[in-house]
């Protein structure tokens, strides 16, 4: 017959379901009361905010637009203008100087051709620093 150790059993009943009830409810209850209590808070504050700190300048918060003559009109639309010529200059081919006979090609052909005609300049390899060589023995008791 098998001996069995006080301290080494399993667990006879199921786990009592009214003090997790119990604990359930009380976590929610205070959580519930610090919300209310974190609402009242920031509308007491927010009050006493309002009521210390006096109201801003009407004339702080009015924004107007400086007088003509402007540096931009409209911003955003020359900003878009400027990149509509930028992209058609990149993208198309056009004259440069028609006296030197200079056009210009759209930068994608531009790399192409650089790339097929190899025309970019050949880097030299960096050599590894080189050490010099240790003087000889007698080399240093010639030189003191």
């Amino acid at each position: 017959m098998a001996r069995q150790h006080p301290k080494h059993d399993h667990e006879r009943s199921d786990t009592p379901l009214r003090p997790l009830m119990i604990f359930g409810g009380a976590l929610l209850a205070v959580t519930v009361a610090a919300m209310l209590a974190m609402w009242g808070l920031f509308h007491y504050l927010q009050d006493k905010t309002v009521d210390t700190y006096p109201q801003p300048s009407p004339l702080a918060e009015t924004f107007e637009r400086p007088a003509a003559p402007l540096l931009q009109a409209d911003p955003p639309r020359e900003l878009e203008m400027l990149r509509r010529q930028e992209d058609a200059i990149l993208k198309t081919y056009g004259w440069v100087d028609t006296v030197n006979n200079v056009v210009r090609i759209p930068i994608e052909r531009a790399i192409q051709v650089v790339a097929e005609k190899k025309l970019l300049p050949h880097r030299p390899q960096q050599q590894p620093a080189v050490a010099a060589p240790r003087p000889t023995e007698e080399e240093s008791d010639q030189n003191p």
